[in-house]
């Protein structure tokens, strides 16, 4: 799983009036879907997205679901690097060949809630019990900063929300299909183009902790994988969210 809050800082300016559909298809934008006291921040969000990308209407026919469909999740991070605000949420980009290919760039990286204080408050999180995880060789998991992740925060979808579910081998062999990288010379595709799927209006993928279970022993350099995805997680293509309860990590908390 990448760092929460993780990614390089993209250069250049954004392009979003380039996005286009496949002949016979209405072409339509659909993120991100903000309720009206979140609409300044989406455009503010739109307008700083330094990527050129092109939809093709897959959105279409992959299942989507609701916010019904998530779990209660929560962002973890050190107290002093801040909160993940939508009007600053960087901007989702594909890896360098060299680098990550299962894991984009960007985004905002959650998982399920797995504690909480009396006050209902997030106490652990699936990231933050596998950082503290007693069979670690190194315990704990530090974030990029060289902080723990002492604080989580509740993440809560807007109603309008649309989530793609790995749950399964075939779920992400679909997704993975349904999106193929631009100009891939490898072999057989390992991932999405992230940014196809942000251009056609998916707001989040969810990886369930079946879907890690159903994919764990896929080779990471010659089939679709979830390689790093380390934990349940939710990937924040698109700032389709608002931040709710603040709460300290209880590092004993599971």
């Amino acid at each position: 799983m990448s760092v929460p809050g993780c990614g390089l800082e993209p250069t250049g300016r954004a392009r979003r009036e380039s996005v286009s559909r496949p002949p016979g298809r209405a072409g339509r934008q659909k993120i991100p879907r903000a309720q009206p006291d979140h609409a300044d921040a989406a455009q503010r969000w739109l307008r700083s997205t330094d990527i050129t990308i092109e939809a093709n209407g897959s959105c279409d026919v992959l299942p989507h679901h609701g916010p019904d469909r998530l779990p209660d999740i929560a962002y973890a991070y050190p107290a002093g690097t801040g909160l993940p605000d939508p009007a600053t949420f960087r901007p989702v980009l594909r890896q360098p060949p060299e680098r990550d290919l299962n894991r984009p760039q960007g985004g905002l990286w959650c998982s399920p809630v797995s504690a909480r204080h009396p006050n209902g408050a997030p106490a652990a999180t699936a990231w933050t019990v596998w950082c503290n995880a007693p069979e670690r060789i190194v315990r704990p998991f530090l974030h990029e900063s060289n902080a723990p992740y002492d604080t989580a925060v509740t993440v809560n979808p807007l109603p309008e929300v649309r989530v793609y579910r790995i749950d399964t081998q075939g779920d992400l062999n679909r997704l993975v299909e349904a999106y193929p990288v631009p100009d891939w010379t490898l072999g057989r595709p390992i991932a999405p183009n992230w940014e196809a799927l942000v251009a056609d209006g998916t707001d989040a993928v969810f990886v369930s902790a079946e879907g890690l279970a159903a994919n764990e022993n896929r080779h990471p350099m010659t089939e679709p994988s979830l390689y790093g995805w380390d934990c349940p997680s939710v990937l924040w293509l698109s700032p389709a969210y608002q931040l709710g309860t603040r709460g300290d990590v209880n590092p004993e908390a599971r």
